[in-house]
């Protein structure tokens, strides 16, 4: 099997819909999510997009 290398990156405005939905996919599920809160972190903090094959793959807020 090929492995696709993984780039880390600073995250750019156009990645925030995409960044919102991988985040809404996983955890909207669990007490306590908030659309608001993860809108203001992708805002406000530092985060850093997995990208593999040019798209976003993942990301961390710091």
């Amino acid at each position: 099997m090929r492995t696709s290398p993984i780039e880390v990156v600073p995250c750019a405005a156009h990645d925030l819909p995409r960044l919102f939905g991988l985040a809404k996919g996983d955890f909207a599920r669990f007490p306590g999510w908030s659309d608001r809160r993860v809108l203001e972190t992708l805002a406000w903090d530092a985060v850093f997009v997995a990208r593999e094959r040019d798209q976003p793959a993942g990301y961390v807020a710091l």
